[in-house]
């Protein structure tokens, strides 16, 4: 080729490449070729700063980057965005694995404990915790305007809701038997659960006896021949004095009877070591404790005693013989184990010694409910007894 063919060759080479960049993707003939605004500076985040929070927790660092002032509009989030979402160290609040119900997964947020994580908190801790808390929450507000019912008057006494202490006034009054003629005139009590102003006059002068009833309901002529009651005058017709509890017997499962009518504890098997002479039927039953005669009430030596004659007496119904002994209720003749064991119908000892000839002791016969007083060398029964709680 000649110099000439050359120098068009190259020529045309310049001609193509200048119309690929005139005419390249984006470019426009009729417009002003001049920028409408000058590039912008911005903070921004890298991939890398995204990557490294989730990975270590690391706070990641803006950094300066030219860019244009406006763009295309895009409806997905921005780096910054994503970078705002992602969770951040926190050596404050941040949970442990202590801080966590055992056996649940969380995420942690403290400084070299960064990533997932199973807690270690055992459950009854949590629980526990869970109930104070709730407690510390309640009582932050004015309890009178959040429960007008949790006031002290409310609780019983001895108990605690929330900080709120029962008022020792709120005690369970539901085995009062009372009535107003057993009150004295003016006097007040609380009966399941009522209030009841007495009425019995003042001066010992009582409407009943102030002894119990001696449980007799039938009435006899002279003969012994059962008759009609009324009218007669008899102690089966007037029934006069305290009326029995019912039931007149507790059976308090721990080896003890409780007497409801007198209130005394009495061992509840009446033949434990068999029969003693009195000095040591004393000294049986003062010496009696918790671990004796089938006893588990968590008495000491010392609690227990022999019953003076007039406790040992306070047993008898005069209604029934061999033994004048009730059951439970008081509405029938006892049997074995209801409630005693081991009752014998023959003399018991009494602690009281007989004044006149005091080498003699009274007794009680249970067959038929009769005292009298015999030479304390004798051997008779032990039926240890001691005052209610």
């Amino acid at each position: 080729m000649d110099g000439k063919g050359k120098a068009r060759g190259v020529f045309g080479i310049i001609l193509v490449l200048g119309a690929l960049i005139l005419c390249g993707p984006g470019a426009s003939f009729g417009g002003d070729l001049e920028p409408t605004a000058g590039p912008g500076e911005e903070g921004t985040y890298t991939l890398q700063d995204v990557y490294d929070r989730l990975h270590t927790g690391a706070a990641g660092t803006l950094s300066t980057a030219t860019a244009p002032s406006a763009g295309p509009a895009d409806s997905r989030p921005t780096v910054n965005e994503i970078m705002g979402k992602a969770p951040a160290i926190d050596d404050t609040d941040g949970a442990t694995e202590a801080d966590v119900a055992e056996g649940k997964t969380f995420w942690r947020l403290t400084t070299g404990q960064w990533g997932p994580s199973t807690g270690s908190l055992a459950a009854e801790t949590v629980e526990n915790d869970t109930v104070q808390q709730g407690a510390g929450i309640y009582e932050a507000f004015d309890l009178s305007t959040i429960d007008e019912d949790l006031a002290s008057g409310n609780i019983k006494s001895g108990a605690e809701i929330f900080g709120v202490v029962g008022d020792s006034n709120v005690v369970d009054t539901s085995s009062g038997d009372a009535v107003a003629e057993d009150i004295a005139d003016g006097k007040i009590a609380w009966v399941d659960g009522t209030e009841i102003t007495g009425t019995a006059s003042a001066g010992g002068t009582c409407t009943q006896a102030l002894v119990p009833r001696t449980g007799q309901t039938t009435c006899y002529d002279a003969s012994g021949s059962t008759i009609d009651c009324t009218d007669t005058g008899q102690d089966g017709a007037l029934q006069a004095g305290l009326e029995w509890h019912s039931p007149r017997f507790t059976d308090n499962t721990n080896g003890t009877v409780t007497d409801n009518l007198t209130g005394l504890v009495w061992l509840k098997n009446a033949n434990c070591d068999g029969a003693k002479n009195w000095t040591d039927a004393l000294a049986f039953a003062n010496s009696l404790e918790n671990g004796d005669c089938d006893l588990t009430d968590g008495s000491s030596a010392g609690e227990w005693r022999l019953p003076n004659i007039k406790e040992l007496h306070s047993l008898i119904h005069w209604g029934y013989y061999s033994p004048a002994l009730s059951n439970t209720g008081g509405d029938g003749k006892w049997t074995d184990g209801d409630p005693f064991t081991g009752v014998g119908s023959s003399y018991y000892w009494s602690s009281t010694s007989y004044a006149i000839y005091t080498v003699n002791a009274w007794y009680v016969a249970l067959s038929y409910g009769h005292v009298g007083g015999v030479n304390k060398t004798n051997t008779h029964g032990v039926w240890p007894v001691r005052d209610g709680q």
